[in-house]
């Protein structure tokens, strides 16, 4: 009798491990199965992307090779200088508008066009989310790469070597299109539809975003201070250019104005790079929480 009901329990465990491991690895396929699905759909989109990125390579190419001398800039002189002045140049509008681009329909598409009733077979909204996570940022990703590909070849050709920090800075770009992803994600967990999440989207990022530095710079509030920046995410995208040649002092402090009434003008040019990691992965956690939190509770017409 004993010997029965072991044998009985011990069917039973095995029975419940065997339905986690059909779970799990039906959780896997469908995470799988949307992140295929998602990358055949931007397809398009994607090569929209690469254009954009070949155009700001190319408007920065005539900037350093046509430009710089009758502006009165001094030409670079090694490949990390000529690189940098491509990462700092219009790269940052590019990576701002792909991740808005790419981000904006993660979750504001289901409730725009009332997907979410049409999904078969049934699959979570947690699935649905990582699969489109993880979808969206490899595409982005691969314009990142393709515009570091085009600056390695320039650098090459001109300077007959790649420095090796534009490792340092290609993995800066990619932890920190994930930050921006994450944020546009958050965005897209409460906003009505994809174009409005993008359009909101790319406004915080280029104009408020930006604007905050500035403004802190100016009050004299980031003077010998370096707490606040880091209370603006768009900081910890400085690192991806100056970690090309990252500077001996991450402070600088110029006069400005008219002689006579001249004031100083306090400037932070970089975060070091513990604190960029560390920052980024806050952010990162906070707005993915949050994201998920709002697309849980979130509900579709006929839900």
């Amino acid at each position: 009798m004993v010997v029965g009901l072991k044998q009985e329990e011990y069917r039973i465990q095995k029975l419940e491990i065997t339905r986690q491991k059909v779970g799990l690895r039906r959780d896997f396929m469908q995470i799988s199965n949307t992140v295929t699905f998602e990358l055949k759909k931007n397809s398009k989109k994607l090569y929209v992307m690469l254009f954009l990125y070949f155009s700001i390579f190319f408007l920065s190419f005539l900037m350093n090779e046509f430009l710089l001398d009758l502006m009165g800039e001094v030409a670079p002189t090694g490949s990390a200088t000529l690189m940098k002045n491509y990462i700092i140049g219009f790269f940052p509008m590019a990576l701002l508008i792909s991740t808005a681009a790419f981000g904006g329909s993660i979750i504001a598409e289901d409730f725009s066009r009332q997907t979410g009733n049409l999904l078969f077979p049934k699959i979570s909204k947690t699935r649905l989310l990582i699969g489109r996570l993880i979808s969206n940022y490899i595409l982005n990703s691969l314009c990142i790469t393709f515009f570091y590909i085009l600056v390695s070849i320039t650098a090459l050709i001109k300077y007959g070597e790649v420095n090796t920090a534009i490792f340092y800075s290609i993995g800066w770009a990619l932890l920190y299109t994930l930050v921006l992803l994450s944020f546009v994600t958050f965005l897209s967990s409460f906003m009505k539809n994809t174009s409005f999440t993008i359009i909101t989207s790319i406004f915080m990022l280029l104009i408020v975003m930006e604007m905050i530095p500035f403004i802190l710079n100016y009050s004299g509030v980031t003077k010998n201070n370096e707490t606040p920046m880091f209370f603006v995410f768009s900081y910890f995208g400085y690192i991806i250019g100056e970690s090309l040649e990252m500077p001996i002092a991450r402070y600088t402090t110029d006069l400005q104005g008219p002689p006579g009434a001249q004031f100083e003008i306090s400037t932070w040019l970089t975060p070091n790079e513990f604190g960029a990691a560390l920052g980024m992965i806050i952010y990162i956690t906070i707005f993915l929480i949050f994201s998920y939190i709002l697309y849980q509770r979130r509900q579709s017409k006929g839900e």
